[in-house]
């Protein structure tokens, strides 16, 4: 082959590349979220609402990534009255965020999948991702009481989207989708009393949507370096 020929096919190969990069497996996800939706005590009688709590986080939204691996295995699955849920532990690594100037993390997370489940007397499809227990980081909101239980991204067949719509069904079963649903979802942190581990409060944003980072594969990494290399040889010989 010419030299002329492989600088063309190593100029062809690098511009696909910087066109059209490759998802590698585990996938690296960012994610963001518009204003708060809502703040609910939990088990308070009367009026549940956490003004508070709104107030706290009003003119705030949640920023973050995760790293995602679809060819986690199961590793367990709970029945209960809403039908039979798949939890895939260690399916999210690397959970980040921050909202409002406070920072939270998950060096190892869980996704919950329920595809048809009884939700209100109609089946839906749910998809779950959160931190798990012991290693998530979370934090005080010192002046409510409150400690940071857990983090939420999910998203309920039904729910409303940004277009005025609602969410349809977007399982097909109960293994993890590859890639994750480009949809619109929610976003809840939970919280407890300072000291406690039981759940107190949640505040819900809405608007979640998640972006995929294109990295690179190996492969893909070793055709640009080649081509790379090439187009320098190709520089050389003609100076």
């Amino acid at each position: 082959m010419g030299e002329s020929k492989k600088i063309g096919l190593a100029l062809l190969g690098i511009l696909a590349l910087s066109t059209t990069p490759a998802l590698a497996v585990p996938i690296t996800y960012e994610f963001s979220t518009g204003p708060v939706l809502g703040a609910l005590n939990v088990g308070v009688i009367g009026d549940p609402n956490n003004q508070a709590l709104l107030d706290v986080f009003a003119n705030s939204t949640v920023t973050g990534s995760f790293v995602y691996d679809s060819e986690s295995p199961v590793t367990s699955v709970v029945t209960n009255p809403l039908g039979t849920q798949y939890l895939y532990d260690g399916a999210v690594t690397a959970l980040t965020g921050s909202v409002a100037g406070f920072t939270f993390g998950d060096a190892s997370g869980r996704i919950q999948v329920g595809d048809e489940l009884n939700i209100n007397g109609a089946p839906r499809d749910i998809l779950q991702i959160s931190g798990a227990a012991p290693d998530f980081t979370g934090f005080d909101l010192g002046t409510l009481g409150l400690t940071l239980l857990n983090a939420r991204l999910f998203w309920i067949e039904g729910n409303p989207t940004t277009n005025g719509g609602t969410l349809s069904d977007f399982l097909s079963g109960n293994g993890l989708p590859s890639p994750l649903p480009d949809l619109t979802g929610l976003f809840a942190f939970s919280f407890a009393a300072t000291g406690s581990t039981t759940l107190a409060s949640t505040v819900t944003f809405r608007e979640l949507q998640i972006r995929p980072v294109a990295v690179p594969e190996p492969v893909t990494l070793s055709l640009l370096v080649s081509g790379i290399v090439a187009l320098a040889s190709f520089r050389r010989r003609t100076r």
